[in-house]
Order: C-alpha cells, then sequence, then structure tokens
C-alpha cells in the first residue's frame, strides 16, 4: 500500500498533528512535494498521475502532497511552511525529504524544468526504493537516498563541462 496524504492547507502545526499518528507506523521514507501554483505543468502533472506517483512512492516514501487537486486556486501555504521547515524559496518545485519532524536535517531534491516530471519521479523513486531495500534504519535509508541523488546533481553538473573540455582537446588535437 503506497502512501500519499493530501492535505491543501497544511501548516506546520497540521503537519505535526498528523505526525503523530504517522510516524510509529511508517518504517520508510519522507517527502514534502512543494510547489505553488506558477508551476502549472507540475500541477497538471500530480492531479493527472496521482494514481501512478501513489503506486511509485509504493512502500518506499510517504509523500506529503500540500495541494487541493480539484480547485484552481489552492489555499495552499507552502512559503510560510518551507520557512518553519529551513528550505529554502528557491528549492520550488522540489521533493523535500526528511528522516523525521524531530530532525532538522531536509534534503530537497529539485525538479528540472527540461526533463519530463514522469522521468523525474521514476528516477527518485527507484532510488528510493533500492535505498529502502538496501537499509534497515530510517536515517541510513535518508542518507542513501541523499547520497544518490546528490551524485546525480554533481554528474548532471559536471557532464556538460567534461564534453566540451573533451571537444576543445579533440580540435586542438586535430590541428
Amino acid at each position: 500500500m503506497a502512501a500519499i496524504f493530501v492535505k491543501p492547507t497544511m501548516d506546520i502545526n497540521d503537519l505535526y498533528k498528523y505526525w503523530g499518528e504517522i510516524k510509529n507506523s511508517w518504517r520508510n521514507l519522507y517527502a514534502l512535494l512543494l510547489y505553488n501554483k506558477d508551476h502549472e505543468k507540475l500541477r497538471n502533472y500530480v492531479i493527472q498521475s496521482y494514481n501512478i506517483l501513489d503506486d511509485m512512492s509504493g512502500e518506499d516514501v510517504f509523500v506529503f502532497i500540500l495541494d487541493d487537486l480539484k480547485d484552481p486556486n489552492p489555499p495552499v501555504k507552502i512559503f510560510s511552511l518551507m520557512k518553519e521547515l529551513g528550505i529554502s524559496y528557491t528549492k520550488i518545485p522540489c521533493l523535500a525529504f526528511f528522516k523525521s519532524l524531530d530532525d532538522d536535517e531536509i534534503f530537497s531534491y529539485q525538479f528540472q524544468k527540461d526533463k519530463p516530471y514522469s522521468e523525474q519521479f521514476l528516477f527518485i523513486f527507484d532510488k528510493a526504493r533500492k535505498c529502502c531495500e538496501e537499509n534497515e534504519e530510517k536515517e541510513d535509508k535518508f542518507e542513501c537516498l541523499k547520497s544518490k541523488l546528490t551524485r546525480h546533481k554533481i554528474k548532471k553538473k559536471i557532464m556538460p563541462i567534461l564534453k566540451a573540455a573533451l571537444r576543445i582537446a579533440e580540435m586542438k588535437i586535430s590541428s
């Protein structure tokens, strides 16, 4: 059974209230899916693919979605919640992973604008599944996912630079 919790008006107090019910029954990772009305493509994907996301997250990631999914102008409190949790406003749209609300560490995986959301969710949830399978403790699952997603980000930034350097080297060698 997958777990996606949808509540459009969640604030930090609501999150703590539901946290008490969830933390003892969920053994794997937690994430907040953070976006606002300006991220229309992501919002539309979430609305149209809600069941797919629910299935993809599986038993590995309990996802909190702060959106109505029916109301075109949901009364979301994204920025106040981000401020309370110490997440930079520049990170949205993102999936913000955390081990526990009792822990200050949050890892935000920011979505790429130029890549389909379906591919990005598949990638993220695949890494989460592997980390949950490979590790017993929630702390280890979180650190595993953080490591895998960070390496992916670094690789995305370095590869264009390496390719450009290789082209320059090839041009110098051939001249």
